[in-house]
């Protein structure tokens, strides 16, 4: 749906669908039906309409959307149509996120385009193609192998693993050391959702459980737990913390940043991922071409890396301090501990 002017003869356009701005630079997509009915790429591409549209309208693509008099179509054939290849489009009251990965597969090459298989991944203007979240799509599907819609940090962690990552730059993993009697899943939680929040990731909360513990002596054990509790309601973030839950918006988006920050890197991994999944689209397409994904790291993404890394950094200083300072009272209370417990011995003496 077309909006206000910027400036002489520039047109702005709202997603008749999910009701966000099409930036001017991005896709957009017109029906030729209803009057002045327009969608962004992922409402398209994803099958989501309202009722004043149906799949099976003739549509024309504009990339990009914006331009004088809202620019001139790339792609404008009568069967042009963007119909979600399994059952009818989901509800957008159904997630509070319109622009996710959609839960069915888009169709891999968009209408009129060329019929090669492999094609690439980010429009000129840097957000995904087709043909990207396509290929996200399969790989969380295969990760997310009890059809949950969510991945848990384990199996994140292990696309990592199938990546090449190292275990230091594997968050969860790097994290995942067990202190002041927080398990170390917990404590690999904390760290994999502070990255989720630190870049904006698309995630869900869920308490995971808690291990049970067992101490060999119970006066130890009675005096030590009452120090913790006390200890954890002063000193945030040593508690058992939340399980992160990825979403399909937020897989799409994490693995963005990492391509775009470095795409030689990611074209191997990638590759190498491809690969070992056997998904059973690309098993006949042959190795991914290099040139699918950009040729230098995204100057924008490498910025926003730098600033979220100071921050984080910022923030590893003080929980350190804080932790520093956890365990000198820890260790306080387990030499309190013991002396109360040996202050009960009978002592003999012998004359």
């Amino acid at each position: 749906m077309a909006g206000s002017h910027q400036g002489p003869q520039i047109l702005n356009f709202t997603c008749d669908s999910c009701n966000q701005p099409i930036s001017p630079s991005s896709p957009r997509v017109r029906c030729q039906v209803c009057h002045d009915y327009d969608l962004c790429a992922n409402c398209a591409l994803g099958g989501r309409f309202n009722e004043r549209h149906l799949a099976s309208h003739p549509t024309q693509l504009y990339n990009p959307s914006g331009g004088v008099n809202g620019g001139e179509p790339v792609l404008s054939q009568n069967a042009a149509t963007f119909s979600p290849p399994y059952g009818p489009p989901p509800s957008l009251s159904s997630h509070p996120h319109s622009n996710s990965l959609p839960s069915s597969p888009p169709p891999l090459t968009p209408p009129g385009m060329s019929d090669q298989r492999w094609q690439p991944f980010f429009f000129p203007d840097i957000s995904p193609t087709p043909t990207f979240m396509t290929l996200l799509n399969d790989i969380f599907s295969y990760l997310d192998s009890s059809n949950s819609g969510y991945l848990i940090p384990e199996a994140y962690s292990r696309f990592l693993d199938d990546l090449g990552y190292t275990v230091q730059e594997n968050t969860w993993k790097a994290g995942y050391t067990a202190t002041l009697g927080v398990s170390a899943e917990s404590m690999a939680d904390k760290s994999l959702k502070t990255v989720f929040d630190l870049f904006s990731i698309d995630h869900i909360i869920q308490q995971r459980a808690k291990p049970s513990r067992t101490n060999s002596s119970k006066s130890t054990s009675k005096i030590r737990g009452f120090l913790k509790s006390a200890l954890n309601a002063s000193i945030p973030g040593f508690t058992a913390g939340p399980m992160p839950l990825l979403t399909r918006k937020g897989f799409l988006d994490i693995t963005t940043i990492e391509v775009l920050g470095d795409p030689s890197k990611e074209w191997g991994n990638l590759s190498r991922v491809i690969r070992r999944y056997g998904l059973p689209r690309y098993r006949d397409w042959g190795d991914l071409p290099r040139s699918v994904l950009p040729e230098y790291p995204d100057p924008r993404t490498l910025q926003k890396v730098a600033a979220i890394q100071e921050v984080a950094k910022a923030k590893a200083e003080r929980e350190m301090a804080s932790l520093h300072t956890a365990q000198m009272i820890t260790a306080q209370g387990d030499r309190y501990a013991l002396d109360l417990v040996s202050s009960g011995d009978t002592q003999y003496r012998y004359y």
